[in-house]
């Protein structure tokens, strides 16, 4: 199967050909790879709000009646820059993990196996460690398998 990031288009949009052309436009959007995906990605707004900010943090309930929150650009900036330095693989990860999309699923789109979603989750997580606070449970997961690892060498 031919993923992403492997057609014809990949060369014209590195050289900044297709910079200016509406997503209607672009051939990605017409794609038989992403159309052909079997399921659709929705953001979860609920999943963002249960995970994110306690009440009483910058953020929370307390801060939630002054209207909605906004990042500063500052912010946004290094969340873009730090997805950009991912490489495509890796990021199509983290964007669809985020989204809530199973490994299985992730597996399907880029023509890997589930083992390789997860480790390019991790190599992700690795690359740009800011990535763990999205990911508590698997940062955590990882964690505690290198102090296994660690103490299984020690012993």
């Amino acid at each position: 199967m031919k993923g992403c990031h492997n057609c014809e288009t990949t060369a014209e949009i590195a050289e900044g050909k297709l910079a200016e052309a509406a997503w209607e436009e672009v051939p990605c959007s017409m794609c038989d790879v992403l159309s052909g995906m079997g399921f659709a990605v929705e953001f979860d707004e609920d999943r963002l709000l249960s995970a994110e900010v306690a009440p009483g943090e910058p953020g929370g309930e307390a801060a939630g009646d002054q209207g909605e929150e906004m990042l500063p650009v500052s912010v946004m900036r290094e969340v873009v820059v730090g997805l950009l330095k991912l490489k495509p693989e890796l990021r199509d990860v983290v964007a669809w993990r985020f989204a809530g999309l199973r490994y299985d699923d992730i597996a399907v789109v880029q023509g890997v196996t589930r083992a390789c979603a997860e480790k390019r989750h991790r190599r992700a997580m690795e690359q740009w460690p800011a990535l763990q606070a999205l990911f508590p449970r698997k940062a955590a997961k990882h964690a505690r398998r290198r102090r296994q690892a660690t103490q299984a060498s020690v012993e």
